[in-house]
């Protein structure tokens, strides 16, 4: 691309960004719609409402009525109601009907959150990631399927605070009796999540929907709403005790990159356990959210396994270039600036960055003293570059992502027990014992008839003696760890050298990893 390529293209993204939305009337917003015109004392209304409002014979009775009438004064007369009635009040009631079913348009009418930059109180008005991750979620409720989400993210564009809210929303204005758990790394982020609830509540229009919020059963972290009976559990990773309850209807846990295995501590044990009193069914919602920290840890199976197919779980990536806040404007000519494009900043261009966004993209790389690791975890443009191992790596990003593309999952996972768990006995009588939190990951059986693993591997099978025998097949290389819980891993790698008889590479065939 030449650089005048680069501008224009460059301004049809930016129109993009600037692209027409109004929550109030509608315009942009995510779901069906249809259009609904009207007068109401001497003003003309325009709105787009979700189908949503027309799935109950009642508020579609109401909807199609107000249309025929074409304006609220006229709908009074057609329906004969009593003179104290006005149209404010006809208004006032489709205000409430739209409430019920349209998040967006309450969350910039009844919504108040603490502005990020000022720290003042400012409607909530969705920016285009949290449009992006609304559409998934209005996506499993049209297909009446159970909203399943994980989100991987770029920092501060408000993830936490949508998916706090949307889940308010359903409990405060939706529904009755609609408990939900909200777990993040520890208390302090517990009490953020806490005052985000709190604000909603106090700020809520009366007239929408009286929210009163009381302490649940004398706690001072768990919330009740008076009106709805809808109940809020607050947890932390580091004291998830008192989480269980045998009726939740939506589970939010936030920044899961963070959270740690420990002894008797586990990410994925307590996600279990909450998940597990939630029902799989329509109307229920489960929303894991974070900033990625590395791999191998609890978050970073559970995006592949949804990248995978293997969960319900929606993935939804956010990079830093979809967040509008990270723009800067460019000092001088754009077509100079993007003839100075390096090679790894036109990738970011192909990921759909501005010109503005790769300027802003520079200085906040300098600002971060040039620390590639870091800037890819905070302000991933893919998900390879958010899920980056570590800041000291040995191999290129480049190789390992390609290395990744022949990743093969375990045909077994599990543990090998003896008859003890501690001294001799601990190396008698030993078998498998399959367990998804298994130390031990098999790739390459050992049972397998050797005829058919040469054929696999294309030996010439012309050139095999009647009773073939392989010394020396596999090699295993242990790497001892430490015995604590801080401690590095100790781990046992297996390799299978077949393969090499015909000039191919060495193949993995088994690794236990864990703490002795």
């Amino acid at each position: 691309m030449t650089p005048d390529d680069y501008t224009a293209q460059n301004a049809l993204r930016r129109l993009a960004f600037a692209a027409p939305y109004n929550p109030r009337t509608g315009e942009g917003c995510a779901g069906e719609r249809f259009a609904l015109t009207f007068e109401c004392a001497g003003k003309s209304i325009q709105w787009h409402l979700p189908e949503a409002l027309r799935a109950s014979p009642k508020t579609a009775a109401f909807v199609d009525l107000l249309a025929k009438a074409g304006s609220a004064e006229h709908f009074i007369r057609l329906k004969k109601l009593p003179a104290s009635i006005t149209p404010n009040h006809v208004l006032q009631t489709l205000v409430q009907l739209r409430c019920a079913c349209d998040f967006e348009y309450w969350s910039a009418s009844c919504a108040v959150i603490q502005d990020k930059q000022t720290g003042a109180p400012t409607p909530f008005l969705l920016n285009p990631p949290q449009r992006k991750f609304l559409a998934q979620i209005i996506a499993q409720e049209q297909a009446r399927k159970p909203v399943r989400v994980i989100v991987c993210k770029a920092r501060q564009w408000g993830s936490s605070t949508f998916a706090q809210a949307y889940i308010f929303w359903k409990q405060a204005v939706v529904r009755r009796r609609y408990n939900s758990v909200i777990i993040a790394e520890n208390e302090s982020q517990c009490r953020n999540i806490l005052n985000t609830a709190s604000m909603l509540a106090a700020n809520h229009p009366a007239a929408v929907q009286r929210v009163t919020p009381a302490p649940f059963m004398g706690s001072s972290k768990h919330r009740i709403i008076k009106e709805s009976g809808s109940i809020i559990y607050i947890g932390s990773m580091n004291r998830p005790d008192s989480l269980r309850s045998a009726d939740i209807k939506a589970a939010h846990f936030t920044e899961v990159g963070l959270w740690k295995k420990t002894l008797g501590k586990s990410p994925l044990d307590l996600v279990q356990s909450v998940t597990s009193s939630v029902l799989q069914a329509p109307d229920t919602i489960i929303i894991m959210e974070s900033t990625a920290k590395g791999i191998g840890n609890f978050f970073y199976n559970a995006w592949q396994d949804a990248v995978q197919g293997k969960t319900s779980y929606a993935p939804v990536f956010v990079g830093w270039h979809e967040i509008p806040l990270y723009q800067k404007e460019i000092e001088g000519s754009p077509a100079e600036f993007a003839a100075s494009l390096t090679d790894y900043e036109k990738t970011l261009w192909a990921a759909g960055a501005t010109l503005e966004g790769i300027n802003w993209h520079r200085e906040q790389f300098r600002a971060l003293h040039c620390d590639e690791w870091l800037m890819h975890t905070d302000f991933p443009s893919t998900p390879q570059e958010a899920f980056a191992s570590g800041a000291r790596r040995v191999f290129s990003p480049i190789y390992v992502r390609q290395a990744r593309q022949y990743e093969q999952p375990p045909v077994l996972t599990g543990e090998l027990q003896g008859s003890e768990r501690r001294g001799k006995g601990a190396l008698q009588n030993l078998k498998f014992v399959p367990s998804p939190d298994g130390c031990l990951r098999i790739w390459r059986t050992p049972d397998r008839p050797l005829i058919d693993e040469l054929s696999a591997v294309g030996f010439d099978m012309t050139a095999l003696p009647a009773n073939p025998h392989i010394r020396d097949r596999y090699c295993a290389f242990l790497d001892i760890g430490g015995r604590n819980p801080n401690a590095d891993y100790s781990v046992l790698t297996i390799i299978d050298r077949l393969p090499m008889l015909t000039g191919q590479p060495c193949e993995l065939a088994a690794r236990w990893r864990g703490r002795i």
